[in-house]
């Protein structure tokens, strides 16, 4: 899975009843971990977009963006052809 953004992947909700809530404090919230994220927050040096690999790591524990940037430049492309032509 392909996420082309940082920590919530554009889930912005601010607390765990609403719909949209995640990211590093929802992580954080039920105990889970991320090689992006310490303490419900993400670290600095947090790659720039996420990337895991689903069959090996379902949890999506580990952001494997920078070993990868061959299936990142195919999945920016799939993306880039879903997006409204000017």
């Amino acid at each position: 899975m392909y996420i082309p953004a940082q920590g919530s992947g554009g889930f912005r909700g601010y607390k765990p009843q609403h719909h949209a809530w995640g990211g590093a404090p929802g992580v954080a919230f039920v105990g889970g971990t991320n090689s992006d994220m310490e303490n419900g927050q993400l670290k600095e040096d947090a790659q720039a977009a996420q990337l895991y690999n689903l069959e090996e790591d379902k949890y999506q524990t580990t952001n494997v963006y920078n070993q990868y940037p061959e299936v990142v430049k195919e999945m920016e492309a799939a993306l880039a052809t879903y997006k409204p032509q000017d």
